[in-house]
């Protein structure tokens, strides 16, 4: 869930790919929907694991050690946390290829 007018990550939720019979829910935090009363809510993007980070991100993942994966800890806990004061801004492309990046050789092939 995005902020439309800021490209600020409201809120993010992996969903598993599914079968044609399948479905899946997703929960949303009543107190997003309090604080933003405009919202894009988007299901048919492409997390494609580029992340540019200001230097004050790698010392975050010293301090919250529990935190082993990007998305499912650290977006979470950023997103969720009122004490770090910290946000996640996006930026979606809408008339270029993109792939999923998943070493520094797909990396290469990407850019």
């Amino acid at each position: 869930m995005l902020d439309p007018e800021t490209s600020e990550l409201l809120q993010y939720q992996s969903t598993p790919s599914l079968g044609p019979n399948k479905r899946s829910h997703v929960t949303v935090d009543l107190e997003t929907l309090k604080e933003h009363s405009v919202f894009s809510f988007h299901n048919d993007l492409m997390d494609c694991h580029i992340d540019i980070c200001s230097p004050e991100v790698p010392p975050l993942f010293t301090e919250n050690f529990d935190w082993q994966d990007i998305r499912e800890d650290f977006v979470k806990g950023v997103l969720e946390s009122d004490l770090l004061g910290h946000k996640i801004y996006t930026h979606v492309v809408h008339q270029e290829y993109a792939a999923r990046v998943q070493s520094i050789r797909t990396y290469g092939a990407v850019r």
